[in-house]
């Protein structure tokens, strides 16, 4: 299970924070129904359901001045912010390209995270 964001519409456009089994699936899903090109910014790999759920509310909670509609926030929120708050220590962050192809440490991906927050 994974938390993830997807961001439309470029750069500072609005992001999605959601969960899903299957993060590409969903961003596939979602661009069907969308007119604007999607991106997967990033996505948290969650132990469980359970876990994912929690991960996504401290989130939503977090950028709730950012909230745009439901699930979609200002693409002007900082996933770096995310990342510094530590919300589950023992989490692994996975960048995505399209499709995953391999999980990055942790440290890496903080500052892969800021580079895309800035």
């Amino acid at each position: 299970m994974y938390v993830y964001f997807i961001q439309c519409k470029g750069k500072h456009g609005p992001i999605k924070i959601g969960k899903a089994k299957d993060a590409n699936k969903r961003m596939e899903n979602l661009q069907t129904a969308n007119p604007y090109k999607l991106k997967l910014l990033a996505i948290i790999k969650c132990e469980s359901c359970e876990h994912a759920l929690r991960i996504e509310k401290k989130l939503h909670k977090m950028f709730n001045g950012y909230r745009l509609h439901g699930e979609w926030f200002s693409g002007k929120i900082s996933l770096k912010r995310a990342m510094e708050a530590k919300l589950i220590p023992e989490m692994e962050i996975i960048p995505s390209y399209r499709k995953l192809k391999k999980e990055i440490p942790y440290k890496e991906m903080q500052h892969i995270v800021s580079i895309m927050a800035e």
